[in-house]
């Protein structure tokens, strides 16, 4: 398989979330079963050989994959591939030992067919593969050569609170499994984007090594003089004699610098060859009149990242039938994005690990024993209903009650009922908690979206109330809380912020960003930092009740009972359609940045 397949799917993180509402929350499935024993037959490419045997261990993968895995959001495809097929562009991995496996990956993009069901739109999606003799992290360009392949792993840098809070996903970090077993979070780097990997490897030992400092200045030596000849061959090609020499001139001048700098280089470092090698920048190049030191720098960074090379005792066995490592490694997500989310947790949750490792590597332990996931892919989820409370079921029943809703009828801890969530940054969907002050239930609302399953229709005249909290400590100036009232331009928003250290917070009206085809222009002008009284930052709770009014082309904000804000032309007409009403906050930083909804209920005036 060429590697810009591959790259293809990478290059997808991010750009997919919610758009795809139709099937989002849909367990699709793949696209065609794999069975280990479906037939394969011996391959070549290039100067490679791929053996049945090898070719049977890839469906092997896919078929363990199919069974602990069940595509949400996307529909999964199981493809056997191997090292890429060589080009002018990839000569470097000549050098490479033999590798094979699994491509798996979830197609999020997609189309109805003709008669039903869904198809791929295009190639984008979630990657995953399983690799036997599989490579990991990214080759460092300058060394690298048909002779031998060297590469560098990503890592967390302490200061990267982006990636820290991906390697600590749904416990990755810490995972009770796969902490018996080599793994951790690669960020994105110059050509991949993030990945979560686990390698198996007999007895946990690394098939890589750390090259010396003595093979790093020998093997640019190497580049130096690849890049010189090459460069001579295009000069050399060059019809005009008089810029030819010119071109000759400057090149050998360049080359003799070049060279005084690496002999500079290997003198500094003459007592020092055996260390192992680090380089202060992921891809460091030939010019070294620029680079005061290879493996420092210019001490603008302390960047230390490692050098490896594949364990030569390791690669010499890997065309043979025996994988000498397994690597494991999936991504192409966010946290929020819930498909991912489906992914990971499957990975984390559902693929029996240990079963993989003693297949290749103690095969006694498990001689007889089919593979079985740890838990079926698909799992019901635990039921978030009970018993509505009294006081709600009194509320519901009051003449003109649109809808009432304290989250008493939702489990604590679960999505609220007859509401749908989206995940936060960090991929947890909105909950129901306890209040503190009166055991009562309320939504908490930490970086998400919260709206209608069923969306209502509101009335031309319509009283919405709610209370709304934030806690202690609250980030004076993070996120407001937002409430939209109808759909796309066919709607207006009401919006909040605490103040801090017991200063009032305020309430915002009018259109969204994209403007409101509902609002006259400019009517909510005056509805802007309007104070709001004890909806502060210094008390436990910090709480207020909201009113939002529409009678015809009326509007009027209310809090705590005070009339706070009222236009009577706010509206384009006296009978326009809102449909459904929706919360959302754009982002929490903090623990303490969340807000606590309640007591929503909607009257016919």
């Amino acid at each position: 398989m060429k590697k810009i397949i591959l790259l293809s799917a990478f290059i997808l993180s991010g750009v997919f979330g919610n758009t795809q509402t139709e099937y989002s929350d849909q367990y699709l499935g793949w696209i065609r079963k794999i069975n280990a024993a479906d037939p394969v037959k011996p391959a070549r490419v290039d100067h490679r050989q791929y053996s049945a045997k090898q070719l049977s261990t890839c469906n092997l993968f896919i078929s363990w994959i199919q069974a602990s895995y069940m595509p949400k959001g996307g529909l999964g495809e199981g493809r056997r591939f191997a090292n890429e097929k060589l080009s002018p562009y990839n000569q470097y991995t000549r050098s490479l030992h033999n590798y094979y496996g699994a491509f798996l990956p979830t197609y999020v993009f997609l189309k109805k067919k003709a008669g039903g069901g869904w198809t791929p739109e295009n190639n984008l999606g979630l990657f995953l593969r399983v690799t036997a003799n599989g490579l990991v992290g990214d080759h460092v360009d300058v060394i690298s050569s048909t002779e031998q392949y060297y590469f560098y792993i990503p890592a967390v840098q302490s200061n990267d609170e982006y990636a820290r809070s991906n390697q600590q996903f749904m416990g990755f970090n810490t995972h009770p499994a796969f902490s018996r077993y080599i793994h951790y979070y690669q960020p994105k780097s110059i050509r991949f984007l993030s990945q979560y990997n686990v390698i198996l490897s007999q007895n946990n030992e690394r098939p890589w090594v750390q090259i010396t400092k003595g093979e790093f200045l020998e093997q640019l030596e190497k580049s130096i003089n690849r890049t010189h000849t090459e460069n001579l061959k295009k000069i050399n090609e060059d019809y005009n004699e008089k810029r030819k020499q010119s071109f000759l001139e400057n090149e050998s001048a360049l080359y003799k610098r070049r060279m005084d700098a690496l002999a500079g280089q290997k003198e500094k470092y003459r007592n020092r060859l055996n260390e192992k090698a680090t380089i202060y920048t992921e891809q460091p190049s030939v010019h070294l009149e620029y680079t005061p030191d290879l493996f420092e720098g210019n001490g603008s960074t302390n960047d230390k990242i490692p050098v490896y090379k594949f364990d030569p005792a390791r690669t010499a066995n890997a065309s043979t039938d025996r994988p000498q490592w397994i690597t494991i490694g999936w991504g192409g997500g966010e946290m929020y994005d819930e498909s991912f989310k489906n992914l990971h947790s499957s990975m984390l949750n559902n693929l029996d690990i240990e079963y993989i490792y003693n297949y290749f590597f103690d095969p006694e332990k498990i001689k007889g024993n089919p593979y079985l996931p740890l838990r079926p892919p698909v799992r019901k989820e635990d039921p978030a209903a009970k018993t509505e409370s009294a006081n709600a079921i009194k509320q519901k029943a009051v003449p003109g009650t649109i809808l009432f809703d304290d989250f008493s009828n939702t489990l604590p801890g679960k999505t609220p009922v007859s509401w749908k969530s989206g995940n936060n940054y960090y991929g947890e969907p909105a909950k129901v908690e306890l209040h503190p002050e009166n055991g009562d239930q309320w939504a908490v609302i930490k970086g998400q979206q919260l709206e209608q399953k069923e969306k209502i229709n509101l009335p031309a005249n319509f009283t919405f109330t709610c209370d709304i909290a934030v806690p202690k400590g609250y980030t004076w100036g993070a996120k407001r809380l937002v409430i939209r009232f109808g759909t796309d331009k066919a709607s207006f928003l009401v919006s909040m912020r605490p103040g801090y250290d017991g200063n009032p917070g305020f309430l915002y009206a009018g259109p969204d960003d994209f403007g409101s085809s509902i609002l006259q222009q400019g009517s909510t002008a005056k509805a802007s930092e309007i104070p709001i009284p004890g909806f502060s930052n210094n008390m436990p709770i910090n709480k207020y009740q909201l009113q939002v009014r529409k009678k015809g082309q009326l509007l009027e904000l209310w809090v705590n009972q005070k009339q706070v804000f009222s236009n009577t032309n706010a509206f384009t007409e006296n009978s326009i359609t809102i449909r459904g009403i929706g919360f959302s906050h754009s982002r929490s930083d903090s623990d303490y940045e969340k807000y606590f909804i309640d007591n929503i209920k909607i009257m016919n005036e």
